[in-house]
C-alpha cells in the first residue's frame, strides 16, 4: 500500500474525530479503534487486522449481545451485502492467524514475501474500511 493512502486517512481519522467522536455507548470500541487505526498507520497489518475484528465485532455485538458467534453478528448486522461479504472474508483470514492449525506450513511466507505481505496490506486496509464504515456510517476508501 502506499504511504499517500495511510497519510489520507490519517487526515480523514484526524478530521472525523474532530466532528464526532464514536458512541461512547463502549469504551472498548474507543481503545480498540484508536488502537486499529495506529497499527494501520505504523504498517503493522497483522495487529491492525485482529483490532480491527475485534472493534467490529465488539460494536456489532453491542447491537445483539446476545449473539456469540461472529459470523452471526456479521450475519444480522445492519452493513450492506458488500460490506458483509467483505467483513465475512475478513473474519475467515484473520482467524487463519489466530487459529495457526499448521504452524510448520510456512513455507508461502518464505517463498512469497511480496504477495504475502501485499494480501495483509488489503486485508489490514479492508478492515480499517468497514470499522469506519460501522462507527461513523460514513464509508471511507482508503
Amino acid at each position: 500500500m502506499h504511504h499517500q493512502n495511510r497519510d489520507k486517512l490519517v487526515e480523514e481519522w484526524e478530521r472525523i474525530i474532530e466532528l464526532r467522536a464514536p458512541d461512547p455507548a463502549s469504551e472498548w470500541v474507543t481503545k480498540l479503534s484508536y488502537d486499529a487505526i495506529e497499527a494501520f498507520l505504523h504498517h503493522l497489518d497483522i495487529a491492525s487486522i485482529l483490532t480491527t475484528t475485534a472493534t467490529i465485532e465488539t460494536l456489532l455485538r453491542l447491537e445483539d449481545p446476545n449473539i456469540r458467534n461472529f459470523r452471526r453478528l456479521i450475519e444480522r448486522s445492519k452493513l450492506n451485502e458488500g460490506d458483509k461479504l467483505r467483513l465475512n472474508s475478513l473474519r475467515a483470514y484473520r482467524n487463519q492467524w489466530v487459529h495457526v492449525n499448521k504452524p510448520f506450513d510456512d513455507e508461502h511466507l518464505h517463498t512469497n514475501t511480496k504477495n504475502a505481505e501485499e494480501e495483509l496490506s488489503y486485508m489490514a486496509k479492508t478492515g480499517i474500511e468497514v470499522m469506519y464504515t460501522l462507527i461513523y456510517d460514513t464509508p471511507v476508501n482508503v
